[in-house]
């Protein structure tokens, strides 16, 4: 494939739309350009994982708790910029985990952290005081009228805490509002539970996340051994036909989820695409067995496994971005506008998108392909279909979120 053709592609697909393709011929005189600048998180690999944020491709490392055991913040994995107009500045929030214990491979002991303009803002620690692995960490990140909304997960095991339904996981999801915890109630036989992301319209939260019903099901990488999840204000919705949840976002008036739907008729392969419904159904189930309530649409090629990471809806454009698996096993990075699909990158590059921002006429996606020289993941950006590396010094590096203002 030419190396140009994503970027072709995607000019031509947004000329389609009745919008501007790259701007090809100079103007005299011009008017001043208001140059956005590009936010990005994600972790590099310095030779350990460590939370970076990348500001027009300047990587700078999230500091770790300020204690004895600060070994790292390990993960970044959302990012909102938001103004400040008694600065005149923009304040850039990022969300994600920090360890607390010597230990920087391992999956618990860690606390969930906001981070703000680079420090530390806040930490989560875990709700459990007793057990041995202590754990929370926030993936989600959601700024509303100046309140900071975080979605994530926390240990309960043995905690004193009951939450909505007090059984026994060892994981439980949640989303915490400047710092104060709201406990999501999961299915009593599950094993654990994750928010993974949130969104906030009129003081109502929505989050999405998974259930896992066994150990060996983590809710990371859900499949047979979990199901997806879709909680209103607290109350789970029952039956939501998205097995795979990756992105919520909301309009006005509907309610949208990306992911990854169960495979239709004779089909084994899940498939990209969302399904959305009004926001004034709020909580209500959508019945057993039956998605009625829910609107869905496949945006990936029949036989192949793919899946939406991230959606923008821009009036009445919706912006998806996501992976496709081929034949070959290879990741192709995926944008799909309007249900049109375009390939970001080569297959023999095995890449996937993560993240996805529209800025006036320019389409920004964040995600990573493979670094062929030593087999780590390299961060990159596409703008308009051209890709930048970010992976700087780092050995390998992922972006999980992008923000442009």
């Amino acid at each position: 494939m030419n190396k140009l053709k994503p970027r072709l592609l995607v000019s031509l697909l947004l000329s389609a739309l009745s919008l501007p393709a790259l701007a090809l011929e100079p103007c005299n005189p011009c008017d001043p350009v208001d140059t956005p600048k590009v936010y990005a998180v994600g972790v590099a690999y310095l030779p350990n994982w460590q939370a970076a944020l990348w500001v027009d491709g300047v990587r700078t490392d999230l500091p770790p708790l300020v204690n004895q055991y600060n070994t790292g913040a390990k993960e970044a994995n959302d990012v909102v910029v938001v103004d400040n107009f008694m600065t005149g500045e923009p304040d850039i929030y990022v969300a994600g985990t920090a360890n607390i214990t010597t230990n920087n491979a391992a999956a618990a002991d860690s606390s969930a952290m906001v981070w703000k303009n680079g420090e530390i803002h806040s930490q989560i620690p875990s709700i459990s005081s007793t057990y041995v692995n202590q754990f929370a960490g926030a993936k989600g990140l959601f700024i509303d009228n100046g309140n900071i909304y975080t979605a994530g997960y926390t240990d309960a095991k043995f905690s004193s805490i009951a939450g909505p339904q007090p059984n026994f996981a060892d994981m439980k999801p949640v989303y915490w509002k400047n710092g104060q915890m709201t406990l999501l109630p999961i299915n009593p036989s599950a094993y654990r539970g994750m928010g993974t992301r949130m969104t906030v319209r009129n003081g109502n939260t929505y989050v999405i996340g998974t259930h896992a019903f066994t150990q060996e099901g983590h809710p990371a990488t859900p499949g047979a051994f979990g199901s997806g999840a879709l909680w209103v204000n607290g109350t789970e919705v029952l039956y939501t036909p998205m097995p795979y949840p990756e992105t919520v976002t909301t309009t006005t008036t509907q309610l949208y989820v990306g992911g990854a739907l169960a495979p239709y008729a004779n089909e084994t392969v899940y498939r990209a695409g969302y399904i959305y419904r009004a926001l004034s159904l709020g909580s209500v189930s959508a019945g057993t067995g039956s998605p009625g309530i829910f609107y869905g649409v496949i945006l990936g090629k029949a036989g192949m496994t793919s899946r939406v990471t991230d959606m923008q809806i821009v009036g009445t454009r919706i912006y998806a971005v996501g992976w496709e698996l081929r034949p070959s096993g290879k990741y192709v990075a995926k944008l799909w506008i309007n249900q049109s699909g375009v390939d970001l990158s080569e297959e023999s590059e095995s890449a996937i998108a993560t993240s996805v921002f529209v800025h006036g006429n320019d389409v920004y996606v964040g995600g990573s392909t493979n670094n062929i020289l030593n087999q780590y993941a390299k961060a990159v950006i596409w703008k308009n279909g051209a890709m930048t590396s970010l992976n700087g010094t780092a050995l390998g590096s992922h972006i999980t979120s992008i923000y442009v203002k």
